[in-house]
């Protein structure tokens, strides 16, 4: 196997942006989707608050996470990461499981905190193989894809 090329902060981010969007896609169609049972469409979109909202919330956020788990235990990469050419694969370069994919991204809101990745920049400059902590916890890597 050739050696691999760990992929650092550029790269990644603009897949994460990528992948953001695709996230906030997932989100506006679940509320649309939910909306009208709760009365809560309006006529620039819709609008939930209490209960209703938190179920949108809570349904966005497993799809999100499955969107990330799936795709990267099946492909190695998200639609960003695709467009990036970079993948996830684990530290011995063999394909990313369901287990690490899921660890790697559940960890994902911690790599978020306390605002828009900063602890995941940090231990990405900070580590040889350029691993945020998800990818730590997962035994995962982020490469370019060979």
């Amino acid at each position: 196997m050739s050696k691999m090329r760990y992929q650092g902060i550029w790269r990644r981010g603009i897949a994460q942006v990528i992948d953001i969007i695709i996230s906030f896609i997932i989100f506006t169609l679940i509320g649309f989707s939910f909306a009208p049972v709760f009365n809560g469409l309006t006529h620039t979109g819709f609008h939930l608050t209490g209960l209703p909202a938190l179920i949108v919330i809570f349904l966005s956020g497993m799809a999100v996470l499955a969107y990330f788990t799936i795709l990267e235990s099946e492909l190695g990469q998200t639609l960003g990461k695709l467009v990036m050419k970079i993948k996830v694969v684990k530290e011995d370069g063999s394909s990313c499981d369901y287990p690490s994919s899921l660890i790697r991204n559940a960890l994902r809101v911690v790599d978020w905190l306390p605002f828009l990745y900063i602890i995941g920049v940090v231990f990405i400059t900070r580590s040889e193989p350029k691993q945020r902590l998800g990818d730590l916890f997962a035994g995962t890597v982020v490469i370019e894809k060979p």
